[in-house]
């Protein structure tokens, strides 16, 4: 789809948003009593203990000095750095090291907006607050990161989550059915090295799909931006800080139907992970099932697969939360 294209759709969805407004105004703020209950997950780790005097990178320069919602100084973010390795490994095991951390020990949450040291302590957030605390890890290590986005076509896949909720669903309409994605990148050995994630391993097995590999494109694994909408960004943008406490005030209801999604989505992929031995095991698996299927008929065929993973009660007692 062109750019112009793109633009033009989306003012014709910006309509039909707004004739939709009083049928979604009040569900944006209030659950139905029978919906389930958003009740946060338990951090995955343990807190590092900050010493004073922990060395940190202190450039000024572009893609390491500290910007709006990413301060490599912070205690946590220093603290956290060195416990993964920060200045003893090589700068892309380090890399690698922090982004496994991050795909593995992070949940998927939306509740408002936090800068990177906080994302870094609670481990939660969601796509940009992952983005971020990945980067201030980085750049509090001396390895210079930026961030790109980009906008996709409305797939099934991508929209799972949105689907769940009616403003989201006219949201995405608005749009012209073009949906934001990012990632991030790293500058190892002269070259930019793309990182992404916003998909925790957990949340990638719930889908039967490969986990993207440290160095590997959500642009060569899963989706093909619109043309002329890729950006690079030396912070998040102030728009989306924006966008998410807005959204935590404005529509509370609607970021809860998504929390509830993305952490029954997690628990069951982590549960699939535990029984097929871990994310190397499943990733091999998924893999070969990429050689030869598309992206479409893998999500369609993962429902049988999942019967052949988990035993029937524990598929149902997975599914419902238990």
């Amino acid at each position: 789809m062109a750019e112009d294209e793109t633009y033009k759709y989306e003012k014709i969805g910006r309509w039909q948003m707004l004739r939709n407004v009083p049928a979604i105004l009040s569900t944006m703020r209030k659950m139905d009593p029978d919906e389930p209950r958003y009740v946060p997950s338990a951090r995955k780790f343990e807190l590092p203990e900050y010493r004073q005097g922990m060395k940190y990178c202190r450039s000024k320069e572009s893609y390491l000095r500290p910007v709006r919602w990413c301060n490599p100084g912070d205690p946590q973010v220093v603290a956290r750095a060195h416990d993964l390795g920060a200045f003893e490994l090589s700068d892309r095991e380090y890399a690698e090291a922090a982004y496994w951390w991050i795909k593995n020990s992070m949940w998927w949450e939306m509740a408002g907006w936090y800068d990177a040291g906080e994302t870094v302590r609670i481990g939660k957030g969601f796509c940009w607050q992952l983005n971020n605390a990945y980067a201030v890890l980085c750049r509090s290590a001396g390895i210079k990161t930026r961030f790109m986005d980009f906008k996709l076509e409305f797939d099934p896949y991508r929209g799972a989550g949105i689907s769940v909720d009616p403003f989201m669903e006219n949201a995405m309409d608005m749009m012209g059915g073009a949906v934001p994605e990012s990632e991030v990148e790293v500058l190892i050995d002269g070259m930019w090295t793309p990182a992404y994630i916003p998909q925790t391993c957990s949340l990638t097995a719930a889908s039967g799909l490969p986990i993207s590999e440290f160095g590997e494109s959500c642009l060569d694994l899963y989706y093909n931006a619109i043309p002329g909408s890729i950006r690079y960004y030396e912070g998040v943008p102030f728009n989306n800080g924006l966008q998410s406490r807005t959204m935590q005030w404005f529509a509370p209801a609607t970021q809860e139907r998504m929390n509830v999604f993305f952490q029954s989505a997690e628990i069951l992929g982590q549960t699939i992970l535990d029984r097929m031995g871990g994310p190397e095991e499943y990733n091999r698996v998924a893999r070969q099932k990429a050689k030869t299927m598309k992206k479409e008929e893998v999500v369609a065929a993962w429902g049988d697969d999942l019967a052949k993973i988990l035993a029937g009660d524990d598929l149902a007692k997975t599914l419902a939360g238990e």
